[in-house]
């Protein structure tokens, strides 16, 4: 197995270990594809090499960073004139035996991504020549050529944290996620995932419900916004945070996309966690991504009856960080928080002698708990009914509310469809 260097918060919150030529250091991240810099013949031939067929791109990738004149050569062009650009574009000097194995692109698919920059100044394309590419995703595999991205690029130098799990979440699941992102917002990382129903919709929701950023990773088209029920909350991050895709306007969604964007999760972010995951989820493949290239992996744990907690416990059984509290998370990665602290990094329009935004923010916490409790009540009775036939004196029991509360939750998670009624009492029938 590859072998792949930590985290580390060097050069502006990534690693680089490429050859001293490559090395990311003092270089200004800001330098990005944008409408103004972009021209059509440059983008048709990026837009080739992230289609080539996997061993001809092994091989187009080995002539780019084997020379370090060569990569020198990349990332200095795009400070370039915009004119010259086109000079140096990326199959500049290919030897025509791999050229001629590259696909062509349809004028069609170029204009698209052409007329998609045009729209709005927060759009941009990075790829492997521009200097604000991440450099830990030039170490991700299978290759990371290019990112579309709608939102705020810079948040990319900050310390990611992936939240991921299962898309038929259950209440008790997605409140656990709402709790380790709101913390961990709080804490100083920006939460990151794959927008997905489920564990993906509520750590991404959490961030925002506290005014934090957030990034998502699509497996669709960075113009489709999917799945179509998560599209508002989609739309806002994108406007407060910032949504990243690999696949170019107009990319239909495939089934093949969502595997392969969860390397793209793993590879920006200093660690995953894991919420719920069946036995054979997504999630799990983020994970070991996650491993393969040296971040941390934590697990929650679960009932031994629930399947959504097979996941989780078969990442613990293979060493991921058994985890209860979101604490514990950011005591394990508080040195990260650390060095992005004293890196100049930091939002510098914050202002300690403003007293509202205290204020504003303590009454914000006080709603927010308030919300929990009343989640938490119903949640709580959901938690005591089993996969197996429960009581309704075991319910009540366990639940410790009044008899008319606890009925009156049972008959609204029935209709919910969480649980049904059985002989003998309830039994859960969702995760």
């Amino acid at each position: 197995m590859r072998r792949y260097p930590r985290y580390t918060t060097e050069y502006g919150g990534f690693l680089s270990n490429y050859k001293e030529g490559f090395s990311m250091k003092g270089i200004d991240h800001s330098i990005h594809f944008c409408a103004d810099t972009l021209q059509s013949p440059v983008l048709e031939q990026w837009l080739r090499v992230q289609r080539a067929p996997a061993l001809v791109l092994r091989q187009i990738l080995n002539l780019w960073e084997g020379s370090d004149e060569n990569a020198e050569r990349q990332l200095d062009g795009l400070v370039a004139e915009p004119a010259k650009i086109d000079r140096l574009a990326p199959l500049t000097k290919l030897p025509k035996v791999l050229s001629a194995q590259l696909p062509s692109i349809e004028k069609k698919t170029v204009a698209q991504a052409l007329a998609w920059l045009q729209e709005s100044a927060d759009h941009f394309i990075v790829t492997r020549a521009c200097r604000s590419f991440p450099p830990d995703l030039l170490m991700v595999q299978p290759p990371v050529v290019l990112l579309f991205g709608a939102g705020n690029l810079a948040l990319l130098k900050q310390p990611l944290f992936a939240i991921v799990g299962s898309r038929n979440a259950s209440p008790h699941g997605r409140e656990h996620a709402a709790l380790f992102s709101r913390y961990l917002s709080m804490a100083g990382f920006v939460i990151c995932s794959g927008g997905a129903m489920g564990i993906d919709g509520a750590a991404h929701r959490a961030a925002l419900e506290i005014m934090a950023p957030t990034v998502a990773v699509l497996g669709s088209g960075i113009d489709n916004f999917y799945p179509t029920r998560n599209r508002r909350m989609l739309q806002q991050i994108s406007e407060d945070g910032l949504i990243v895709s690999e696949y170019g306007p107009g990319t239909p969604v495939r089934t093949e996309q969502f595997p392969l964007r969860n390397r793209i999760i793993s590879g920006l972010s200093c660690g995953v966690l894991v919420v719920e995951a069946a036995a054979q989820s997504g999630s799990l493949h983020t994970a070991r991504y996650a491993n393969e290239f040296g971040r941390e992996v934590f697990a929650l744990p679960g009932s031994l009856l629930d399947p959504g907690s097979a996941g989780p416990h078969r990442l613990i059984q293979d060493g991921a960080k058994l985890v209860t509290r979101p604490e514990e998370v950011a005591e394990e990665l508080q040195h990260l928080i650390a060095s992005q602290a004293f890196s100049g990094d930091a939002d510098s329009d914050f202002d300690e002698s403003d007293d509202d935004w205290y204020d504003d923010f303590e009454e914000f916490c006080q709603n927010m708990v308030q919300s929990d409790v009343e989640y938490l009540a119903k949640d709580s009775i959901l938690a005591s009914v089993g996969f197996e036939t429960t009581a309704v004196d075991a319910i009540i029991a366990s639940a410790g509310q009044e008899v008319s509360e606890v009925m009156h939750q049972l008959i609204s998670l029935e209709l919910d469809g969480w649980i049904k009624t059985v002989p003998g009492g309830y039994v859960r029938v969702r995760r």
